[in-house]
């Protein structure tokens, strides 16, 4: 696993690939954007993740494949932004990555077989 800090961000991603200022580039399984306390999704240029500022989620899953948030004030519950409560949030987001990914797995299996 790798971990780059704020010097290496970059906006620029395509597919599994991450491209960063420095010229560099990783392929990546999972991003993981911890973005401080307070609320700020304006830098969220994915079409229909963001309406009017917010993130437009389901307990935290969107609509895009793949992408997920957790920490969120009022994600499903009051606590659901507090270190002391997140853990329900993050099993149920922990259960529906595994389910999409089977879904993934069995259309992509599915589509390889037509």
């Amino acid at each position: 696993m790798q971990a780059f800090g704020s010097d290496h961000a970059s906006p620029n991603a395509q597919g599994h690939t991450a491209k960063f200022a420095d010229g560099g580039s990783l392929d990546v399984g999972v991003v993981v954007w911890a973005t401080g306390y307070r609320p700020d999704h304006s830098w969220i240029a994915i079409a229909g993740v963001t309406v009017d500022g917010r993130v437009v989620h389901r307990r935290g899953v969107t609509d895009v494949p793949l992408l997920y948030f957790l920490g969120m004030s009022w994600q499903y519950t009051r606590g659901s932004a507090l270190l002391g409560f997140v853990a329900d949030d993050a099993a149920y987001l922990a259960e529906q990555i595994v389910a999409r990914a089977g879904s993934r797995r069995t259309s992509q299996v599915e589509s390889a077989a037509n």
